[in-house]
This record gives C-alpha cells, structure tokens and sequence, in this order.
C-alpha cells in the first residue's frame, strides 16, 4: 500500500513480469530516480515501483483525510503483568531506583515494575 500526495487516487498497480514485488523493488527504485548504482542482482531484477509515482514533484495532491481519533479504552491488564519479576528486572528496578536517589522498592510481579518504571518515566525534570 501506498500513501503519497505523488500518487493519483485510486492508483492499482501489479508488478509486471514473473518476479513480484517485494523490499528490493524500493531499493530498485530509488537507484533508477537518482541514478546510483544497483547494490546486488536481485534489487536490479526486482520490479520499479516508478509506475504508481505519477504526479510531478511540483504537482503533489493536496487533500488531507479527516481522522478522528477512537475514544481510548483502557485494556484489561494483562495476565504477563501478575508473573513473578526475574533476576534481570529485579536487577534493572535496583538501577532505576539508585538513578533517581530513592529507596529501592520491594516489587514482586511485573506488572508492579512496569508501573513504578513507567511513573519514573513520567517524571518532570528525569
């Protein structure tokens, strides 16, 4: 899928040929637009995708979507967030703690470290 003001609404493009395109076909189009030199044989051989670049640099569309954002559903927590904290994670609230000059706290699930992480995270001035 693409999403550019250089390309015309609507535009369906297929590779043409046997080989379909895939992440070469960027690299094999970007060398054909500026003239460098192919880094393998298999992005010269992959498809262009200069077919669906059809509008001229000086001509770009210039309508914007409206976006309406979805009303934010706090999720359920996650079951990962009752398992037992590991050495590393004891390790990394240890460090966490020590950074921020406070007591390192006593936490036993994850989802107690993620939380005290998170509320350094969100600290003014950290």
């Amino acid at each position: 899928m693409f999403v550019s003001p250089y390309i015309e609404e609507g535009t369906v493009i297929r590779a043409e040929g046997d080989t379909p395109f895939d992440h070469t076909s960027i690299i094999k189009t970007l060398c054909e637009r500026w003239d460098l030199e192919h880094l393998t044989e298999r992005d010269r051989a992959a498809p262009s995708f200069a077919p669906v670049l059809t509008r001229a640099a000086d001509q770009p569309r210039l309508e914007t979507p409206d976006v309406v954002a979805r009303p934010y559903k706090r999720l359920p927590e996650p079951k990962a967030h009752q398992a037992p904290i590991s050495h590393l994670a004891h390790q990394i609230i240890e460090l966490s703690a020590v950074v921020a000059g406070e007591a390192v706290p006593i936490l036993k699930t994850a989802g107690e470290a993620v939380g005290h992480l998170l509320g350094h995270e969100q600290r003014p001035g950290r």
